[in-house]
């Protein structure tokens, strides 16, 4: 009887071992055919990981000071340093500069800048392949600017003075972002998207000694690079 079971155990030994290495046979030369495919990586960004992100747009520019109003479109540039603290997200902290100037008949020229520092969070959508479809946002801190040849006169709107614009109030402001990310190799993406800048809230500058209102926003579509180390 104990010879029966030994020999029942060994037989099972015997088996299990010739299975497990007909499976792995099977996976190598696909049961005496060609080798069979090796599974499908899933790209990502590893967590723990330090990046630098630099970014071009070609941006939409809106602003209003008081009275008057302007549009541009201008060049965009990004930069920042990123960090990767879950396997689909990253936060960001970046410097975004965005320069307007419009020309606006008897008005003459109209300009604002935003200059704004922004802490955000990006998340990554997982999958496989080398694209990678990301959306974000974050808040920052707003540096304003604005300048202006001259103002209608509120006495009579046809009329126009000299303006002298100062005293222009800085601001909080958000952003909200989507684009794509290729993989180009483990520790470099190539990065194409889309970023809506706006102030939260509306700031205040003086022009003619009056305090005026004043928003700025920016739409920008712009492509970039991510490089981690």
């Amino acid at each position: 009887m104990k010879r029966m079971l030994a020999g029942a155990l060994a037989l099972a030994v015997v088996a299990v071992t010739a299975m497990a290495g007909t499976e792995t046979n099977d996976r190598q030369h696909g049961l005496g055919r060609a080798a069979l495919p090796e599974p499908e990586r899933t790209y990502g960004i590893p967590a723990g990981f330090w990046g630098v992100q630099a970014d071009l747009g070609w941006a939409f520019l809106d602003w209003e000071l008081g009275p008057l109003s302007g549009s541009d479109r201008a060049f965009v540039p990004r930069v920042g340093l990123s960090f990767r603290t879950a396997e689909s997200w990253n936060v960001l902290l970046s410097v975004l500069h965005a320069s307007g100037k419009d020309r606006q008949g008897a008005l003459g020229v109209t300009q604002a800048s935003m200059t704004k520092i922004s802490l955000g969070a990006r998340y990554w959508t997982p999958g496989q392949g080398r694209v990678a479809p990301f959306l974000g946002g974050g808040v920052g801190y707003a540096l304003l600017d604005a300048d202006a040849d001259f103002v209608p006169l509120s006495s009579d709107p046809g009329a126009v003075e000299p303006a002298v614009v100062s005293g222009v109030k800085d601001m909080p402001g958000a952003h909200v972002e989507g684009g794509v990310a290729f993989r180009v190799n483990d520790l470099l993406f190539l990065q194409a998207g889309a970023t809506y800048d706006f102030l939260l809230g509306s700031g205040d500058v003086a022009i003619n000694g009056h305090t005026r209102r004043m928003d700025f926003q920016s739409f920008s579509v712009s492509v970039g690079v991510l490089r981690l180390f």
